[in-house]
């Protein structure tokens, strides 16, 4: 009897039992395109973006054919430009691909159009002590100045009396602070000094910094006050100022009248290009703008100029994005007032800026979109602990994280993949939620992530890219964009790319051996997205954030410290404080089912209103740790923290708040409130994260395993109905054969391999006859749609169905695993000198680092082996396992693709691919160029040098052990028949 004639227990995993046991398919009615994802899902490509018609256009074909969706481009403000654009816009409408535009080089938008006056501007500080003899001294004297480039402007001339020192700090008593703006005649101060003792006399000077893009964004800000903008100004590319809409909406308007016309505009249109605007890597060491101090007076009831001495530490506002090795805290303020006057200030200038920022840039952008049919895709805010990330992600059709900024260590520059400790990886999915949670709140489906670069030059496998993304998926991440870079290349072997001499890559190239397997990695992707964006988000909680986001600042601690809440399953945003006061916690998208106000201190009296609000209304809300007691801001303290505490008395009183000592405490107190988790698992599997989505019917689950080992639990998940596994690799969905309803909930096996995904769709009100619990290892569908167990130890194994009948099922005896041996080994290596074949006899599955002719290898190989299925085996069912491997790899039986993707840690069924007798496995696997170019480079080749890390070998190959393991199969159901 034919092996694959057998029960086909299996099949379930392939997709094949799910159609004939539903064949009115509620997969495909949910999601009609998840086999097939539509261009609009796939990933889309931006490396800097050209406008040269002839070089666009061949990238848009080789990303075509690897599975992208959409490509990026720049754009020449001229006649040649226009017409460059319109050739690659129609050249991508054939070919069914989008094109995104880039109306600003990369960091805050610079272009021709911007000026020194609507360029960033920055505020700079001089001082100078003023010891007075007696009280009423009589000053008269210069006021502090410096030669300084950037047609600087006084902004204001202050005192205060010094109250003491605080280390490299000093202190300012705030009741002799004073505005002597109006006691300067030229450059000479008259002034009357109250008291004596010494005094700090400050002059404040608004000069435009000249910053620009190109050729070097990153210089040190010391630089900036020393060199001349004119510098700057003759590029021809300056960067606007992120506090005032005239920079960038005249860069914007630059673009439409040099490149829109010729119907530019409507191909955009119709294709749904969005505008991108990169991340926010631009420093001033104090944020200004022109119309701040009125602004500030407007919005926040008081004159800022006196208390201006209590600015921030310059690094506040300014670092090298390109050298991350020096995680560190923000440096406390050069200058600051006793009794929290500076900190009450520094609130308030804080939310000025964010008002400026999200008003008349980050909405600014978006609104100028749209005006043209367009749409807005914007890096919002997040290298600066001071500027909103989630404020200025409600305002951006698709906001947009990175991989890159939010993954950096405390040592980057070690050309390896980063293992993280838990906090920094926390840390990493955190990050991504804050961008996550803006796009919640203002609801929007889709947040993109800036993908691909990294310090692990050269080894980084397609499994490691997907567990990039995978990371800020668990953080509400909908979609990639690759940005380190696509190169097209014919010859032989790959060159160097980016910024790999400082040991910064993760560009691809189309010859390197891997980009063959970039259409299967897209396509995972896309069906990702699928599910991840599939009707509107659901999440259990939300967090009270205030504050932004900078991973040179912020050090390894999780913006939520305790992981006792993701482990309890928990899903969970964050709100900043002005969507919280304008009531963006209750019947929002995301369904929040209580607020988490974490070891606050102060609050804006707006937010604790809000607060008060909520918790009358019944919105369960837990407070850890100190209770707020004080209000943030300096227009009327004492009167505004009576506010606050009133507010935070009523919260309290109320019977829908819990109070703890800490956030471990917090999934207790939130079950006491009966808030229960969407996501429940036993176990080990607490480690798993869940997106949930609702369609208002049904609810799909994203599941993530971030450990480096397999999980194997029991999922209870918040939604009523019948299962069906998504298989985002290949396509197929599964009718789940195994779970448990009640109270609302699911119950169902779950295992998940290290560092992999799993998809549930459960359809609310489908019904089949299915086990509720088994003591064997699997339970599935066969293609008849009858109930078979699965079990490679055999044995008597227990089950109960839902029609409430049980059984103990002899499953017999199951012959022994085996592990294939003798291989065959044929490689096709590239080398900068061409191809070497090679063609090896192994007894045994080795890396090849220790295997003579392939220690420095690296191109694309092929393993195979015969596998004689033995007679013994007739009646049972076959899984296939890899073992371990390091590379790209695909297996194959009979010629029969196994899965588009193998992925370590599982074993994948073939029992319909096998006949008796000889049958002949195949493993492709194709490598990394980095063990050839760690070899060139210890060879002393300049041109694969990585910086200040020596780049090291990797494991390569098929490693093993490759096994064949019998399983026992027996039909309980004939339910299907």
């Amino acid at each position: 009897m034919r092996i694959g004639a057998l029960l086909g227990a299996t099949l379930a995993a392939l997709g094949t039992g799910a159609a004939a046991a539903n064949a009115d398919d509620p997969v495909s009615a949910a999601l009609p395109a998840f086999a097939a994802p539509p261009t609009s899902d796939r990933a889309s490509n931006w490396s800097g973006g050209s406008a040269d018609a002839t070089a666009a256009n061949a990238l848009t074909d080789a990303l075509k054919a690897a599975g992208f969706g959409a490509t990026q481009v720049g754009y020449t403000p001229s006649d040649a430009g226009r017409a460059s654009l319109s050739s690659v816009l129609e050249h991508a409408a054939a070919t069914g691909m989008r094109v995104d535009l880039a109306p600003c080089n990369n960091t805050s938008c610079d272009s021709q159009a911007v000026t020194l006056a609507t360029g960033m501007q920055q505020l700079v500080t001089r001082d100078a002590t003023v010891t007075a003899p007696t009280d009423g001294f009589r000053f008269t004297g210069t006021v502090p100045a410096a030669a300084m480039p950037g047609s600087p402007i006084r902004v204001a001339v202050t005192a205060a009396k010094v109250a003491g020192t605080d280390g490299a700090q000093t202190l300012l008593d705030p009741a002799t602070a004073v505005d002597l703006s109006a006691k300067v005649t030229g450059d000479t101060l008259a002034w009357t000094v109250p008291t004596k003792g010494d005094w700090k006399v400050f002059a404040f000077y608004q000069r435009a910094t000249g910053q620009y893009v190109n050729p070097n964004p990153f210089e040190d800000p010391d630089v900036w006050t020393a060199r001349d903008p004119a510098i700057g100004a003759a590029s021809g590319r300056l960067v606007a100022d992120i506090f005032s809409s005239k920079g960038l909406t005249d860069s914007l308007d630059l673009m439409a009248d040099t490149v829109f016309g010729d119907g530019n505009l409507q191909r955009l249109q119709d294709m749904g290009t969005t505008l991108f605007h990169d991340s926010m890597e631009v420093q001033a060491q104090a944020f200004w703008t022109g119309d701040l101090p009125a602004q500030f007076r407007a919005r926040r009831g008081y004159s800022m100029l006196k208390w201006l001495p209590a600015l921030d530490h310059p690094a506040a506002s300014s670092f090298n994005p390109l050298n991350p090795a020096n995680v560190a805290p923000v440096p406390a303020p050069p200058f600051d007032f006793t009794g929290g006057v500076g900190a009450r200030f520094r609130a308030d200038y804080h939310r000025t800026l964010n008002d400026l920022y999200v008003e008349r840039y980050v909405k600014a952008m978006t609104d100028w979109a749209h005006a043209k049919g367009l749409r807005s895709r914007e890096q919002v805010a997040y290298n600066y602990g001071n500027l909103d990330v989630i404020r200025a992600a409600t305002k951006v059709d698709i906001p947009e994280s990175e991989t890159f900024d939010f993954g950096w260590g405390a040592h980057p520059f070690q050309n390896t993949l980063q293992t993280y400790p838990e906090n920094r990886w926390r840390y990493v999915v955190d990050s991504h939620k804050l961008m996550s949670s803006g796009a919640h709140l203002g609801g929007h489906d889709r947040v993109t992530t800036e993908w691909g670069e990294d310090f692990a030059t050269w080894s980084k496998q397609p499994l490691d890219y997907a567990n990039l993304v995978n990371d800020a998926i668990a953080g509400g991440v909908t979609q990639p964009i690759f940005a380190a870079g696509i190169r097209i290349d014919d010859a032989v072997y790959p060159q160097p790319g980016g910024l790999s001499f400082i040991g910064l890559d993760g560009s691809w190239a189309t010859n390197q051996p891997q980009w063959k397997d970039v259409g299967d990695l897209m396509t995972y992707f896309a069906r990702t997205t699928e599910v991840v964006e599939h009707g509107t988000p659901r999440v259990d909680v939300t967090i009270y954030r205030e504050g932004g986001l900078s991973s040179l600042h912020d050090g390894d601690v999780p913006l939520f410290g305790s992981a006792q809440l993701a482990r309890h399953g928990y899903t969970y945003d964050y709100v900043d404080p002005v969507d919280l006061a304008e009531g963006a916690v209750f019947g929002t998208r995301p369904g929040y089912r209580a607020l988490i106000i974490d070891g606050q201190t102060s609050l804006p009296v707006d937010a604790a209103r809000a607060m008060r609000r909520y918790a009358a209304a019944g919105l369960p809300v837990v407070l850890v740790g100190t209770v707020p007691s004080q209000a943030e801001g300096l227009r009327d303290p004492a009167a505004d923290d009576a506010l606050v505490r009133q507010a935070m008395r009523a919260v309290l009183a109320s019977r829908s708040t819990k109070h703890v000592a800490s956030e471990d405490a917090v999934p207790a107190a939130l079950a006491a409130l009966g808030v229960d988790p969407g996501a429940r698992f036993t176990g080990a599997g607490a480690d798993i994260w869940t997106v949930r989505r609702h369609t208002g019917r049904d609810e799909i689950w994203w599941m993530y395993n971030p450990t480096d080992a397999p999980i194997t639990t029991t999922g209870s998940l918040a939604s009523a109905g019948r299962p069906y596994l998504l298989d985002l690799w290949n396509g197929t969905s599964t009718a789940v054969a195994q779970y448990a309803s009640s109270r609302g909930r699911t119950q169902m096996p779950v295992t998940i391999p290290a560092h992999g995904t799993l998809a549930v769709l459960i359809a609310r009100g489908r019904k089949a006859p299915h086990v509720i619990a088994t003591s064997a290892q699997h339970a599935s569908y066969d293609r008849h749609g009858d109930i078979v167990l699965e079990d490679a130890r055999g044995g008597t194994q227990s089950v109960t169905l839902s029609n409430g009948r049980t059984a103990r099922v002899d499953l017999g005896t199951v012959p022994a695993p085996v592990t294939v041996a003798d291989w065959h080994l044929d490689v096709d290596e590239i080398t900068p000198g061409g191809h070497v074949a090679h063609h090896l006899d192994l007894p045994a599955l080795a890396d090849w680092r220790t295997i003579p002719e392939l220690a420095d290898a690296v191109g694309s190989a092929t393993y195979s082996a015969t596998i004689t299925v033995p007679a013994g085996w007739a009646g049972h069912g076959v899984r296939l396992s890899l073992g371990a491997f390091a590379g790209a790899a695909r297996a194959s039986v009979n010629g029969v693709r196994v899965t588009r993707q193998i992925t370590p840690g599982g074993d994948v069924p073939i029992t319909r691919l096998l006949h008796p007798g000889a049958n002949r496995l195949v493993v492709d696997l194709d490598t990394t160029v980095n063990n050839r170019n760690a070899q060139l480079a210890a060879a002393g080749n300049g041109l694969y040098a990585t910086g200040p890390t020596p780049l090291a070998s990797t494991p390569s190959g098929l490693l093993g052990p490759v096994t064949l393991t019998p399983t026992a199969l027996r039909v309980v159901s004939e339910t299907g028949r």
